[in-house]
C-alpha cells in the first residue's frame, strides 16, 4: 500500500496570503495540485496562543479571531514540495507532518475528475502544419514525426484545418498509408512524390474543424470525441489559438494514471470505475481468418474489406495469431521484387505460403473477465490501439479498441 503523510497546518483566522484568509488559500493550492490528497480546515471554538492571548465564541467574550488547523492527507512521495510551499505561505502558525496508517482508501467519484480541465491532459506545443505546404512536405513532416494527423494554422496560430492519413488518401492520392508508404518501390514513391510536390496542403485539408477550449472540462472533451467520433481534437486558448492538442492515447493516460493510483493506496476496485470487466465493452473488429488459409485468399479479404489487420484462428476457433497490412508486405517482399499495396496484388502469386507461415504468434491478448483497467494499462504502456479478446477457451471473440473503452466510459459519467 503506497505511504501517505499527514501535514497540519495550525493558524488564525486573521492569517492571510497575498490578501486571502490563508485556510482558503491552502485549500485552492492543494487543489490545484490535481493529486490523490484531501484537504479539510477545522475552526476551533476555543483556544490561546503563544503571546497567551485567550480566544473563544462565548458570547461574554466573543473573539474573532479563531484558532484554525488545516490537515492535508497525501502520498509521501509528494509531500516534499508541498511542505516547502506551505512554508512560504504560512507568516502566522505552525507546521507539523507525521506519517498516516491507511487502512483504507475508498472513492466514489469518476475516474475523470470533475473539476479536471483539458489543458491539464493536453499536449502542449503540438507540431502543426501550414496551409500553403505541398502535400510532399506535409507527409513528410507527418512520417518525420510518427504522427498520422497534424492541425494545420495560419501565421497568427488559429486553427483552420486538420489533416489526417484520410484526408491524404481519399483527397490527396496517396496510394497506400503513411506507415506503410517506405515500402512502396523506389521508384514508385518518387514518382507520386514529386506529384504531390505540386498540391498545397488546403486543397485536401479538412477545414473548420472542431476545437475545444483549453478551460473546458476533460469530462466535455470526452464526451465531445465520443459523440463525434473524433479520434483528437485541437486545443485554444481564449483567444482562439491553438495551445495544445488532445487525443485519445491523452484520456487513456489519464485513465491509467489514476486506475494506478487507486491500485496502490485501496487494490483493484475504488468504487468509482462503472466498466469493471471487458466483458462490459462493445467489442469490435471481429474479423478472423483461418490459419490454414492462402497467403493469396488473406489478402484478397483484408483488401475486400478495407481492414489492415485480421485475427488468426484454428480450426477451434482458438486465437492462434495476428496477421496485418505490414507483416503481408514484409513477407511479400521476400516472395517478390516489387512490392505493391494490397488491393492491388491480387494479379501477384501468393498460392505457397498460409496464414500460419507469416503470422504473428506472441500477440498481447486479455479475456473477457480481465478487468478494463488492465486493457487500459496495457494499451499505454505497449502502445497499443487494439487488443484481442478470447474467452475462457481461448477462442476469439473481437478486438478491445481506445474508442470502445471511451465510448463505455462516456456513458458511466
Amino acid at each position: 500500500m503506497i505511504q501517505y503523510r499527514s501535514i497540519k497546518v495550525y493558524t488564525r483566522e486573521r492569517a492571510r496570503y497575498k490578501g486571502k484568509e490563508l485556510s482558503s488559500a491552502i485549500v485552492s493550492y492543494i487543489r490545484s495540485l490535481k493529486i490523490s490528497a484531501r484537504c479539510m480546515v477545522f475552526r476551533g471554538s476555543e483556544g490561546c496562543y503563544e503571546n497567551g492571548e485567550i480566544v473563544t465564541n462565548k458570547l461574554v467574550a466573543l473573539s474573532n479571531d479563531m484558532p484554525i488547523m488545516v490537515e492535508i492527507l497525501l502520498p509521501i512521495a509528494e509531500s516534499q514540495p508541498v511542505i516547502e510551499k506551505l512554508t512560504s505561505m504560512v507568516d502566522d502558525g505552525i507546521i507539523s507532518t507525521s506519517p498516516a496508517e491507511i487502512a483504507l482508501f475508498r472513492t466514489p467519484s469518476s475516474l475523470i475528475p470533475p473539476h479536471l480541465l483539458v489543458r491539464d491532459v493536453m499536449t502542449e506545443q503540438p507540431v502543426t502544419a501550414h496551409p500553403d505546404w505541398s502535400v510532399r512536405e506535409t507527409i513528410q513532416r507527418l512520417v518525420d514525426e510518427h504522427l498520422k494527423a497534424l492541425p494545420v494554422t495560419d501565421k497568427q496560430g488559429n486553427v483552420v484545418g486538420m489533416v489526417t492519413q484520410g484526408d491524404l488518401m481519399k483527397h490527396g492520392g496517396m496510394p497506400i498509408r503513411l506507415g506503410l508508404l517506405s515500402t512502396l518501390p523506389k521508384e514508385e514513391r518518387s514518382t507520386w512524390m514529386e506529384k504531390s510536390n505540386n498540391r498545397n496542403l488546403s486543397e485536401i485539408m479538412t477545414p473548420h474543424p472542431q476545437t475545444i477550449n483549453a478551460d473546458q472540462k476533460v469530462s466535455e472533451a470526452l464526451h465531445l470525441m465520443v459523440r463525434k467520433a473524433l479520434k483528437r481534437l485541437p486545443v485554444v486558448d481564449g483567444n482562439g489559438k491553438l495551445c495544445g492538442i488532445l487525443a485519445r492515447i491523452d484520456l487513456l493516460r489519464l485513465l491509467s494514471s489514476k486506475v494506478q493510483t487507486a491500485h496502490e493506496t485501496s487494490g483493484p476496485s475504488t468504487g468509482g470505475n462503472q466498466l469493471q470487466l471487458v466483458r462490459d465493452v462493445v467489442l469490435r473488429d471481429r474479423l478472423a481468418l483461418p490459419s490454414h488459409m492462402p497467403l493469396r485468399e488473406a489478402i484478397d479479404i483484408l483488401a475486400q474489406k478495407a481492414a489492415q489487420r485480421a485475427a488468426v484462428i484454428d480450426t477451434d476457433k482458438h486465437l492462434v495469431g495476428l496477421v496485418t497490412d505490414s507483416i503481408l508486405m514484409r513477407v511479400i517482399d521476400k516472395k517478390t521484387s516489387t512490392i505493391l499495396p494490397l488491393r492491388r496484388f491480387a494479379a501477384r502469386r501468393a498460392e505457397s505460403l498460409q496464414l500460419s507461415q507469416v503470422m504473428k504468434r506472441e500477440v498481447v491478448r486479455v479475456t473477457e473477465e480481465t478487468s478494463v483497467d488492465e486493457a487500459i494499462r496495457l494499451m499505454t504502456e505497449q502502445g497499443l490501439k487494439r487488443i484481442p479478446v478470447v474467452d475462457a477457451e481461448g477462442k476469439f471473440c473481437g478486438m478491445i479498441r481506445r474508442d470502445s473503452i471511451l465510448i463505455a466510459l462516456s456513458r458511466s459519467i
